[in-house]
């Protein structure tokens, strides 16, 4: 069984304290539901650090499919 969850971010510094994944090759859309593996360690902590907290998890696609380790400026901006 699969719950759907609507989170809307008021304040962009909300989004800043949330745990982050940078999704390779993947796009989400609001009202679409989907699954990901999660397998790089950084990633693996920030769903570790979401599940102690409040579940909230800050999903962005990162611009080279390639890059293992990517920084801030690798990733695309809202």
């Amino acid at each position: 069984m699969s719950v759907k969850i609507k989170i809307k971010v008021d304040n962009i510094s909300d989004a800043l304290h949330m745990p982050a994944i940078a999704l390779r090759g993947l796009v989400l859309f609001p009202e679409n539901l989907i699954s990901f593996d999660v397998g790089r360690e950084k990633s693996i902590k920030a769903v570790e650090a979401a599940m102690k907290g409040d579940r909230l998890i800050y999903l962005v696609p990162q611009m080279d499919f390639e890059l293992e380790d990517p920084k801030a400026e690798d990733l695309y901006q809202v």
